[in-house]
């Protein structure tokens, strides 16, 4: 069986997602898996000599949004293997999945949706929303408590802080995550988005908010989330061992 690792052509939005597509191939390759990474975007590969392809690290994806939709239809057309699946990918891509979770009871955080061209009345949403602040972004777009998990199976959680000052919790404006135990309530209240929204899905990310002791969605990662492999050496074990549960390899 022949995997394909896809990730990005653009090296410069973080050198940690290289090295951990880099780590993790290695790691799998020692294992005995014909896996091989893959820039999505890249021409030149034949897509049709692989049986699996695992969508990690498109992270550009976004930007290209056509063009990844006509390459995961060319993989459904051929009848390649797509993990996380192409219908759970399709779903993810738009944030306005987030309606549906909500929908199915499950917490998010506070959220309104504005419709495109609208002039939205921002001072009633500070109001309604009892904040100093608010965030605003496209439906379609990419980038706290988050938990990884590996075929329904938890891999690790991470506390991300954001410097002093500032609310972004990305490295790129100087962001930390340490991986940290969450309270046991909050690991499996984030296993029911798992079990409801992303069932056969090889790796979700849970990101989320400890709001005095309720957790609250703020993204379900399903296409290219950064797992933190590299902060635990056993993340790879785990990743492999959900990649063979999944593909039925002994």
């Amino acid at each position: 069986m022949k995997i394909a690792c896809v990730t990005y052509e653009n090296e410069n939005y973080a050198s940690s997602i290289k090295n951990e597509d880099i780590v993790l191939v290695q790691y799998l390759q020692e294992k005995g898996i014909d896996v091989k990474i893959e820039v999505w975007t890249d021409s030149n590969v034949k897509w049709e000599t692989y049986d699996v392809i695992i969508v990690k690290s498109p992270w550009d994806y976004h930007y290209k949004l056509d063009q990844f939709n006509t390459w995961l239809e060319m993989l459904k057309c051929q009848n390649i293997r797509i993990l996380n699946p192409y219908d759970k990918i399709k779903w993810n891509s738009d944030k306005h999945y987030l309606q549906h979770i909500e929908n199915a009871g499950l917490n998010i955080i506070p959220t309104f949706w504005l419709k495109k061209n609208e002039k939205p009345d921002l001072l009633k949403y500070f109001k309604l929303l009892c904040t100093e602040k608010i965030v605003i972004k496209p439906s379609i777009s990419a980038r706290f408590y988050y938990t990884a998990f590996h075929e329904s199976n938890t891999n690790n959680c991470a506390l991300k802080t954001p410097k002093s000052g500032d609310f972004r919790v990305q490295s790129d404006f100087g962001g930390v995550a340490h991986l940290k135990s969450a309270p046991n309530q909050l690991i499996q209240y984030a296993k029911k988005y798992v079990e409801i929204f992303a069932k056969d899905c090889l790796f979700t990310r849970v990101d989320g908010l400890d709001i005095d002791g309720q957790f609250f969605l703020m993204e379900l990662e399903l296409i290219e989330p950064y797992l933190f492999l590299l902060h635990d050496k056993n993340c790879f074990e785990r990743f492999y061992k959900a990649l063979k549960q999944l593909l039925n390899i002994n």
